[in-house]
């Protein structure tokens, strides 16, 4: 059967759905007698709770219950602890202050939930919300990195002196400096890559129940994975066994990594619908989301690239700040350390890398991963350097490049930050991204665009992720009597194909139709194991445990058939759906193996009768997705305005499932790379803490017209270290735009005497940029 074939672009068969409005999602689970929340939330950045009043909320029509975090602590629930906790480099530990559900005594930043009103209907929950009142003695706030460190700056927590939550450092000091000090050249910049919001287009949700004759409670949210919240939820905050909750999570309209989380709503919510005996639903309203849901990036970094007199890179070095918000979030520190850093080496042969992090907390939303989860940041860091360097030297951007890539021959190759390299043919990438884009005609382009008074600009950017090595999948294939097969897992789609991917894998290992093949997610009671999606892991992990249930399925159906014909095992071969004695016109069907499955008498003698089996994907060394993103701007300088000519992509992902799915989480990832290098921001205003980009008439998103078409090519090599030969795609796209944009920028402007513009890069900022050539 060819058309389900592993690396056929077969159709997305989750599309029909939602396309013709039939998902369905959070928003559309309505159940009997379901109340609604609404969640009170400070007004301020920083402040003390002196008291509040529920009184006159209370008395208003259609309330049935309001809750505070000292209810919570009443009720035994816990604060909520980060996963991921580092030790500084003095070897002690990272600063881990608690976050409780609903603030109690102190709020930390604008939008921080103090209170939650449960109603009837929305419009009573909204109306009682207002006339909770809440007496705040407001504090002096901080938001800004370079306001947290001073000396003077207002402390948030007691735990955290100088609001230094993590002083981490990883690399070889002593072979840096060394590096640098035979240097014949050294290149340095200062680098701050703002706060971006994810903005799903669905905004995050969760409705609460609790059956009081199980004692059990459930929770739906829009999540990326059920598992993560429910072992959290249940063991660290609730208190309770982990079968006590169940969570489901119906389709999900985008996550990007913020939908990952544990947070504070959802165990107000199911304290609120055990203590009111009904369903609790609550559903983020888009200002709310920018000032509760986990944003990214935000950092500041002084860096350095030390090269000898060929332009070969020696070492490189880098000091960061990280802005991580008012309390640290499932994964707040690990993102700008551990998960970023970790690529800082890109596919350059650099020999060694020292890095240090402050991650620092201000009176701002809590940060946390968004897609690339800190490889963007570092990526961002390395690339400028190395266009920097180029520019310096007179080296052209590709030949600088060329140089210092990892060779083919060099496999496998350790990075000097400990990964491993299996496969990858970095100098051809580059060779074919280059090709694709035209470099040999861009002199030409350029005159032209000089001649209308435009200025032209190219940008290359290479990358690596590392992804998908961390935790083992499990799925369950079960074939039913009719032979469908019904496939559990506990990866979670957020628009990414697993619907098809998935069944592809199994089509291609047992020669069955894509439309006998049913996904199901979502749910600990179906999927009793599994870590969600997210780290560009679903396919690797997931599809490897898919793989090995569907052998399963195939080695007991061989023995089924070879006992059906009387045969041996080793004599029956699998073709086109049949089961066949090798060398004979001898043969039974799938649906006859499936229908014997569930008659024990026609079973071999000790076989247990049914066809279910379960499949793991163990963890593995990463797999390392890579190519090259470039870009071509055309910038007019009278408005500062920048045009994207020309998008192409070159990318290694392996061995690709489908490749038409692959291609569109590159376009996806790209446009909101794009986005963030020219317009997406996060703004607070100093001193009193207030977001002023709360919504999307200040908060800018990329539209198709800011976007040119992407041109995207694949060089892929298998892996080595998984199953599938796969290499992580979902977050690619967006690790390598920004950087390929702001270097196209820089490119346009550089004979106008500007030497780096920080992103995001909006007409106004390229318009001063031109004047000041200081920005």
């Amino acid at each position: 059967m060819s058309d389900p074939d592993i690396g056929h672009p077969a159709k997305r068969r989750e599309d029909r759905r939602f396309l013709t409005g039939t998902g369905r999602y959070l928003d559309d689970v309505v159940l009997a007698r379901e109340a609604h929340a609404v969640f009170v939330r400070s007004p301020h950045a920083h402040a003390e709770i002196a008291a509040i009043d529920k009184a006159d909320a209370l008395d208003a029509p259609g309330v049935l219950g309001i809750f505070t975090g000292a209810d919570l602590e009443a009720a035994g629930i816990g604060p909520i602890p980060p996963v991921a906790t580092l030790k500084n480099r003095d070897g002690s530990p990272q600063a881990v202050p608690p976050r409780s559900s609903l603030a109690v005594a102190r709020v930390r930043h604008v939008g921080d939930p103090v209170a939650v009103v449960v109603a009837e209907t929305l419009a009573a929950a909204r109306e009682a919300a207002e006339t909770v009142y809440v007496d705040y003695e407001a504090l002096p706030a901080v938001v800004d990195l370079d306001q947290a460190i001073a000396p003077d700056a207002p402390v948030l927590w007691d735990e955290a002196p100088g609001n230094l939550c993590l002083d981490w450092e990883t690399g070889n000091a002593e072979a840096t400096e060394a590096g640098f000090a035979k240097a014949d050249h050294v290149v340095q910049l200062d680098i701050t890559t703002p706060r971006i919001a994810a903005n799903p287009i669905e905004t995050r949700g969760a409705i609460a129940e609790f059956d009081a004759g199980t004692a059990r409670y459930t929770l739906h949210v829009s999540s990326q994975g059920v598992h993560h919240i429910q072992r959290m939820l249940a063991q660290d905050v609730l208190r309770i066994p982990q079968t006590d909750l169940r969570v489901i999570t119906p389709d999900v309209g985008g996550g990007f990594g913020t939908k990952i989380y544990v947070y504070p709503e959802y165990a107000a919510l199911l304290h609120a619908a055990k203590t009111v005996g009904r369903p609790v639903k609550w559903i983020s309203a888009r200002t709310e989301s920018f000032m509760s849901d986990a944003p990214a990036r935000d950092h500041k970094t002084r860096c350095e690239l030390a090269l000898d007199k060929d332009g070969r890179f020696l070492a490189l070095r880098a000091a960061t700040r990280a802005n991580i918000g008012a309390y640290l979030s499932n994964y707040g520190a690990y993102i700008p350390t551990m998960a970023g850093v970790s690529v800082l080496t890109g596919l350059y042969d650099l020999s060694a890398v020292h890095c240090e992090v402050r991650c620092l907390f201000t009176n701002t939303v809590p940060v946390d991963a968004y897609r690339g989860a800190g490889k963007p940041e570092a990526l961002f860091v390395l690339e400028r350097l190395v266009d920097t360097a180029a520019r310096e030297l007179g080296v052209s951007p590709a030949e600088i490049r060329r140089r210092n890539l990892v060779s083919e021959e060099a496999l496998p190759y350790t990075t000097a930050l400990g990964y491993i390299f299996d496969s990858g043919a970095f100098g051809g990438n580059l060779d074919m991204a280059l090709g694709c884009a035209d470099w040999d005609g861009f002199a030409e382009r350029n005159a032209a665009a000089r001649a209308n008074g435009l200025r032209r600009g190219f940008g290359i950017a290479g990358y690596f992720e590392n992804t998908a090595s961390y935790q083992e999948e499990q799925a369950k294939i079960h074939v039913s009597m009719d032979g469908r097969f019904s496939v559990f897992i506990g990866t979670q789609s957020n628009g990414q194909g697993h619907e098809t991917s998935f069944a592809q894998i199994i089509a291609r290992e047992l020669d069955v139709p894509l439309d006998h093949i049913r996904l199901i997610q979502g749910d600990t009671d179906m999927a009793e194991h599994g870590q969600g999606t997210g780290g560009s892991r679903s396919l690797v992990m997931g599809g490897a445990a898919v793989r090995a249930a569907s052998r399963k399925i195939a080695d007991k159906a061989k023995r089924i058939a070879a006992h059906l014909l009387e045969a041996a095992e080793t004599d029956i071969d699998m073709t086109d759906g049949r089961f066949e004695i090798a060398g004979t016109d001898r043969s039974v069907t799938f649906q006859e193996i499936v229908s014997a499955a569930y008659r024990p008498a026609s079973l071999p003698p000790g076989m247990e009768p049914g066809l279910v089996e379960l499949g793991t994907g163990m963890p593995t060394e990463c797999s390392f997705p890579n190519g090259f993103h470039i870009c071509e701007v055309e910038i007019d300088p009278a408005t500062g305005h920048t045009r994207i000519c020309r998008y192409t992509v070159t990318d290694d992902f392996g061995n690709m499932i489908n490749p038409m799915i692959v291609e569109g989480q590159v376009r996806g990832g790209a446009a909101q790379g794009i986005g963030e290098a020219l317009m997406e921001l996060c703004v607070y205003e100093e001193g009193s803490g207030q977001l002023q980009t709360g919504s999307f008439m200040d908060y800018c998103m990329p539209r198709a017209d800011d976007l040119s078409d992407i041109d995207i090519t694949f060089n892929g090599t298998p892996c080595l270290t998984n199953p599938l030969g796969v290499k992580g795609c979902g977050e690619a796209g967006a690790v390598a735009a920004p950087v390929a944009v702001i270097n196209a920028i820089v490119d346009a402007l550089a004979e106008d005497g500007v030497r780096h513009i920080d992103m995001p890069a909006t007409p106004e900022k390229v318009w001063r940029a031109l004047r000041n050539k200081a920005l």
